[in-house]
């Protein structure tokens, strides 16, 4: 995965490190020296965490206490993974774990896998299809992320090594060792 990484940062360049001045807390001069940022971040952060409370602990006290829903740590069923991946519309902007929907809309293996909610299943597809299926758009995103063209013709290991990352397949074979 390190080398993932090496490759987006080759590729896209490093990234612009800075931090945005900042007001400092009477609001009359902008602070642009880290040190002096960072001591007006702990001086707000100190203020709003610290501040003393009006509530009683006897007001504490009297809430009621509501018991945990263990179910909340449950895996989703098969019919609502499934209803869900019918919902994501493609197109849109990929949301905050940054994975675009068209990712989703092409694991289609995890709407198949009669394995599902077993342990290990999201990750060991049970037909061979499935992980060719999934290993072709892997290496369509890492193609697409070196800028290469079909016309150059690179084969697939060259792609990988490029990108320091291995097949879906040397991944499966890994997982499965694993289990």
């Amino acid at each position: 995965m390190k080398n993932f990484f090496k490759a987006i940062k080759a590729i896209y360049g490093p990234c612009i490190k800075g931090s945005a001045p900042l007001l400092s807390s009477d609001g009359t001069t902008l602070l642009t020296e880290k040190s002096q940022i960072l001591k007006r971040w702990a001086e707000h952060f100190r203020s709003v965490l610290n501040c003393s409370s009006a509530i009683s602990d006897a007001a504490i006290d009297r809430l009621p206490q509501v018991d945990t829903n263990n179910d909340l740590d449950l895996l989703p069923s098969l019919p609502e993974t499934i209803q869900a991946m019918e919902q994501i519309s493609s197109g849109k902007t990929p949301g905050s774990d940054a994975i675009p929907p068209e990712v989703y809309k092409h694991a289609e293996m995890v709407r198949q896998d009669p394995g599902h909610g077993s342990p290990g299943a999201d990750r060991n597809p049970q037909h061979p299809c499935h992980a060719e299926k999934l290993n072709h758009f892997h290496l369509s995103c890492l193609r697409r992320i070196l800028k290469l063209r079909w016309q150059d013709r690179n084969p697939d290991t060259e792609v990988l090594e490029r990108t320091g990352i291995l097949s879906i397949h040397a991944m499966l074979r890994q997982v499965q060792l694993r289990w």
